[in-house]
């Protein structure tokens, strides 16, 4: 079974290219292991590796699709409007053996290979304000032609996979949930997680939000808190990292920032830019506990890696993470900033700085049977679909 690989991030957003890594992983480290892994772009478009580059994978296949108004370039047009599918990829794909293709909104077919589109989540459907009517346009037919097209449609959760039944009933037959499960080495536990204080010049204690900066993720619900906290004696530090854009306010940044200033909470809330992934571990191990106050979530890679390194979690009240139900794990109504308050206030005054070996040693042995049980159930989906599309 060789199965081929679409990128699914970029540099604004590299929890696709996370996911695939830990997704390669899982599959190499097999017990049975007989699948090949391929990654497949045209010549123009390059592969983004993010800060960790991506597992070597089997076979790297470039393609250069005809040239415009070529009688090639016509033909496969024709085809891909009258039948959705795309034959000149399609070839090029069989040449080198792939049996199925898994990528984000494939909305053509390819004879005789499985497709397996990727749709991360609805967040479109559920906060309709946060997007442009265009985009809502865009998602809405693009999602479409992905459920109508593709042999399979994989979604991160089953509340994912709830919303994509409500969004294409007729295609629902299609959907399966596969949780990601994020991968952690060796090395991660065996590093000091205090070098990094002094590599940020951070305080030993702190609150740890490793989310990206976009609306959804609800980053003013924990500075309010703080701000609640720090009118009642109580003064914490929050440490905060990603990417601190959101295309679809472009502001948005600076106007948490401006309010950080405002409400004079420089000295608690602290951000650190764009990092590498090894320091993210690190931050987790150090912290007394990660946060999450995300208002939607397909899934939540922020939640799972924490889970998977064995740090408790304080997290929004969402489908998503209520599925996961992280051991430990304290919920909170994202929209409250008083319950928040409590919460935060007394896991701060109770948490100790550093691993929690318990839940580490714990995390440590379930993690081979959770890897295992993710590509076993991916792998199984491919050899499935592929069946179909070859008999």
């Amino acid at each position: 079974m060789n199965i081929a690989f679409q990128t699914l991030g970029d540099g604004r957003w590299v929890a696709g290219d996370v996911y695939l890594q830990n997704l390669f992983h899982a599959i190499r480290h097999k017990a049975d292991n007989n699948v090949g892994l391929y990654t497949v772009a045209p010549t123009e478009q390059s592969f983004n590796k993010g800060d960790s580059p991506l597992i070597e994978p089997d076979k790297i296949i470039r393609y250069k699709m005809p040239r415009r108004w070529t009688p090639a370039w016509l033909v496969n047009g024709v085809f891909k409007k009258l039948f959705s599918t795309d034959r000149f990829s399609g070839k090029v794909l069989q040449k080198n053996g792939v049996h199925a293709i898994f990528g984000p909104y494939l909305i053509v077919k390819y004879p005789k290979i499985a497709t397996l589109a990727w749709l991360p989540d609805f967040q479109h459907v559920h906060f309709p304000e946060m997007f442009s009517p265009g985009e809502r346009r865009w998602r809405d037919k693009i999602f479409r032609q992905s459920a109508v097209a593709a042999t399979r449609v994989v979604l991160l959760s089953e509340s994912a996979k709830a919303d994509f039944a409500s969004f294409a009933p007729s295609q629902a037959y299609k959907s399966i949930a596969i949780p990601p499960i994020c991968y952690m080495p060796e090395c991660t536990y065996s590093s000091d997680s205090k070098t990094i204080i002094s590599f940020y010049n951070l305080p030993e204690k702190f609150v740890y939000l490793p989310n990206q900066f976009w609306k959804h993720k609800n980053h003013e619900a924990v500075f309010q808190a703080v701000r609640i906290l720090r009118d009642n004696g109580v003064r914490l530090t929050v440490v905060c990292t990603g990417h601190p854009g959101d295309y679809r306010d472009v502001e948005h940044f600076a106007g948490l920032w401006g309010k950080v200033s405002q409400w004079n909470l420089r000295d608690h809330i602290l951000y650190l830019g764009v990092i590498p992934r090894e320091h993210v571990m690190s931050l987790m191990r150090q912290c007394i506990c990660v946060i999450n106050p995300s208002l939607f979530e397909g899934w939540g890679m922020s939640v799972d890696e924490a889970r998977s390194l064995g740090k408790r979690l304080l997290i929004s009240d969402i489908p998503a993470h209520r599925e996961q139900d992280p051991p430990k794990a304290v919920f909170f109504d994202p929209h409250d900033h008083d319950a928040l308050a409590e919460k935060l206030r007394s896991i701060w005054l109770d948490g100790k700085p550093g691993p929690d070996i318990d839940l580490e040693t714990n995390a440590r042995e379930e993690q081979p049977k959770r890897l295992r049980s993710f590509a076993e159930k991916f792998v199984a989906v491919c050899e499935e679909t592929y069946q179909e599309v070859s008999r």
